[in-house]
């Protein structure tokens, strides 16, 4: 019974793990330039870019409301079967929301320092942006800059 509880602990933490490296799509809020995946479909449908950008947020918004439901749902199963309490689920879903809130803190942190990095040393970070292969990716978050934070935990 220990054994088993230990893989259901460690296979929700590896599932809660795998989503916090959720792949994210960039683009400069300055400017509202988007990455150039996004302007060339836009351009092939004919629609306008915040168009496709809209969609791929709300795909990526529902992608992380299903994981929610799923994380939820193992987690109740888990303590239907006795692998763990109901005080032991409810700390564990606050647990993953204040690591994901402290996340999200951390990345805003980053990305203000780099900003002033850049700002320090007198480098436009748009030019520099187009040598690396990032145009008009810069720093920013999401299709349309800060934009929806993901939480993996309501």
């Amino acid at each position: 019974m220990r054994v088993k509880s230990s893989l259901v602990i460690a296979a929700l933490i590896l599932v809660a793990a795998l989503s916090y490296g959720g792949s994210q799509i960039f683009a400069d809020s300055e400017t509202n330039t988007y990455p150039p995946f996004v302007e060339n479909l836009a351009d092939k449908l004919g629609i306008p870019t915040d168009e496709v950008a809209d969609v791929f947020d709300e795909i990526r918004a529902d992608h992380f409301a299903q994981m929610q439901e799923d994380h939820e749902d193992g987690l109740s199963q888990a303590v239907t079967d006795g692998i763990l309490t109901e005080e032991q689920k409810i700390a564990l879903l606050a647990k993953w929301e204040e690591l994901q809130t402290e996340r999200e803190q951390e990345m805003e942190d980053r990305r203000a320092e780099m900003q002033t990095f850049f700002n320090e040393l007198g480098i436009d970070e748009e030019s520099l942006n187009e040598y690396l292969g990032h145009e008009g990716m810069g720093f920013q978050r999401g299709l349309k800059g800060p934009g929806m934070h993901m939480q993996m935990m309501p």
